[in-house]
């Protein structure tokens, strides 16, 4: 099942800023290293930090959530969604990842990790299934923690607009306005759809740690319908996060 998650979760990987289409690519960062560098814009001197997990694994805990989402008129064609909490100090994890069409669930998978089992749930409700396996405290890198911005430098072509709090943090907020080649190439690609509309932003912390980064393209084709494409990346509860077994652990003890 995790290779399954992993495979999937390649296929629908974060887009990169200026690289493939992210709906034909799986690009996307570790956070885990580069230099803090300064830009040619605005966001000159920008910093983001080298190593995320050291400051996550020195925070205790932490919470991070991934998505991407195509809506066609308000209605949500397909939406990929993963989310990861990980306690270092009780060495627990829970993970979800649930992939949907405007019609259907293709995925919906959750595991939990504490005392040294690891328990895992597929589907939901009567359709459920449920397994529980003796495994190690491995709170290793995470689909869900795949970001965009890994150094100073994918800060270049933002303009920095200040700071603000965010979750009773001080972050810097980073904005860009100019669509990736990818948008761009896709338009041309179809010419029945226009995209009018690309903002991306990103919040850093003082210690250098996105916070949240996420971008929406807006487009509208010959007939008017309207598209949009959003990507939406979140690290909350930073050395708050506590881990509990959820519900349905009881069931995959008793099957």
């Amino acid at each position: 099942m995790v290779g399954v998650v992993v495979l999937v979760a390649g296929c629908a990987g974060g887009p990169s800023l200026d690289g493939d289409d992210p709906a034909e690519a799986a690009d996307g960062g570790s956070g885990d290293a580069g230099d803090a560098a300064g830009g040619d814009g605005d966001s000159a001197g920008a910093s983001v930090a080298e190593n995320r997990t050291a400051l996550l694994v020195e925070a205790g805990s932490y919470t991070s959530y991934w998505q991407m989402r195509a809506t066609e008129d308000g209605v949500v064609t397909s939406e990929t969604t993963y989310t990861n909490a990980v306690d270092y100090d009780r060495k627990r994890t829970a993970f979800s990842a649930r992939m949907a069409s405007a019609d259907s669930v293709q995925m919906d998978y959750e595991t939990y990790h504490a005392d040294g089992r690891t328990y895992q749930r597929q589907g939901e409700g009567d359709d459920a299934t449920y397994s529980v396996v003796d495994g190690e405290f491995r709170p290793g890198a995470s689909v869900a923690m795949t970001t965009n911005v890994d150094d100073a430098d994918d800060l270049a072509e933002f303009t920095n607009e200040g700071t603000e709090t965010h979750e009773d943090v001080t972050v810097t907020r980073y904005v860009r306005t100019q669509e990736p080649s990818w948008l761009a190439n896709r338009a041309e690609t179809d010419s029945n759809l226009t995209w009018t509309e690309f903002r991306f932003t990103v919040l850093v912390d003082e210690d250098g740690l996105v916070r949240s980064e996420g971008w929406e393209a807006e487009g509208v084709d010959e007939d008017g319908s309207t598209y949009v494409m959003s990507f939406t990346y979140a690290l909350s509860n930073v050395g708050s996060t506590a881990v509990e077994e959820p519900a349905w652990a009881a069931n995959a003890r008793d099957q």
